[in-house]
């Protein structure tokens, strides 16, 4: 069974509308990953 024009675009752009959500949760993980490791006293 073919995949129709609109049911591929839909696809399409869920897809990218989840990657872009998950690229910005990871960046905003690594900031606060990195501003917890940067502050005095947090390593050992």
């Amino acid at each position: 069974m073919a995949l129709s024009v609109e049911t591929e675009s839909h696809i399409y752009r869920a897809l990218r509308t989840a990657s872009g959500a998950a690229a910005h949760l990871v960046a905003l993980g690594f900031t606060i990953f990195v501003a917890v490791l940067a502050r005095p006293g947090s390593i050992p």
